[in-house]
């Protein structure tokens, strides 16, 4: 695995990274992730049927030889001080599981010293350790993605791949039947667009076609790369977001603002870590503000 490839990570991308390692190294029932919002706050971010706890950490790959050890050593103190305090909780997420080993996967085990520091926590975490942990057979240990040579390849594989879901042609019948269902959207769609064009005909079609296109690439997207989908609504959301608030103080041609609305979309989804095809990107960025037009979210510029 090149340097390059990791240094240009940060600690989410790093933990995204042992994720995927983690999920090809064992299979869908042997492996849980625990939810974004809680990881942190038990000292873990996967566990697996195997008796393994699992922390991630990615330290500043400038700083100095001892800067790194001493980093290091305090993300294993503090996280292994977790588990003694959240005992109940992660008994419960558990849920019976014995654990044997607590791993913590940093990008380089630069030194020595961090295999012998894993070494007397254990002896000391021992004495005091929570229910869940086999006394008998338990081990504090330190890794990179070295440990799983296979995993870490298809993992890298796997980011540096281009998501691309096919996009289907939508028939007219399809967008016919849509306004007949639909009918405020397709009233809306109407109203607004007729502010944007003095016919708005064409670009009504147009846009009803892209809204259905979106909805085929949320599901897909949803069920495939559920934690892809969620960033890029949030990113898209933010642009409409800070249109609105622009709005307050200055009211531009509805053109030039939904212009620049599909604009900011486009730059905010391509620059995604995870790289997805220029037609998904594009339709990605269109559906939204198709979206948003025929939902009634934009009357604060196209009232």
């Amino acid at each position: 695995m090149s340097s390059s490839f990791k240094d240009a990570m940060d600690g989410t991308a790093w933990e995204d990274y042992c994720e995927k390692i983690l999920r090809i190294h064992y299979s869908v029932r042997s492996f849980t992730s625990v939810p974004h919002a809680d990881r942190g706050d038990h000292g873990l971010e996967f566990f697996a049927d195997d008796g393994t706890l699992f922390q991630c950490y990615f330290p500043d790959p400038s700083c100095s030889m001892e800067d790194h050890k001493l980093r290091v050593k305090k993300k294993i103190n503090d996280d292994l001080n977790k588990l003694i305090k959240n005992e109940r909780g992660i008994s419960l997420l558990l849920d019976g599981l014995v654990i044997t080993q607590w791993l913590l996967l940093i990008p380089n085990v630069r030194s020595k010293d961090l295999i012998s520091y894993c070494n007397t926590k254990t002896k000391s975490f021992l004495k005091k350790a929570p229910s869940f942990i086999n006394k008998n057979n338990f081990k504090v240990r330190v890794e990179s993605d070295d440990a799983y040579p296979l995993e870490k390849h298809k993992a890298r594989m796997l980011i540096e791949s281009t998501i691309d879901f096919p996009v289907r042609e939508i028939t007219q019948e399809e967008k016919d039947q849509w306004k007949s269902i639909h009918t405020n959207f397709h009233e809306n769609l109407i109203r607004k667009c007729g502010k944007i064009v003095p016919s708005p005909g064409a670009m009504v079609d147009c846009l009803i076609g892209d809204y259905l296109v979106l909805e085929d690439l949320i599901v897909a997207y949803r069920e495939e790369f559920p934690e892809l989908h969620k960033e890029i609504s949030e990113m898209v959301a933010a642009n409409l977001s800070i249109l609105k608030t622009n709005a307050l103080f200055s009211k531009g041609d509805p053109a030039e603002l939904v212009m620049d609305l599909l604009k900011k979309n486009r730059a905010h989804v391509s620059s995604l870590r995870q790289k997805i095809s220029m037609q998904n990107s594009e339709r990605f960025s269109i559906g939204f503000v198709s979206k948003w037009i025929a939902e009634c979210k934009m009357d604060f510029i196209l009232s």
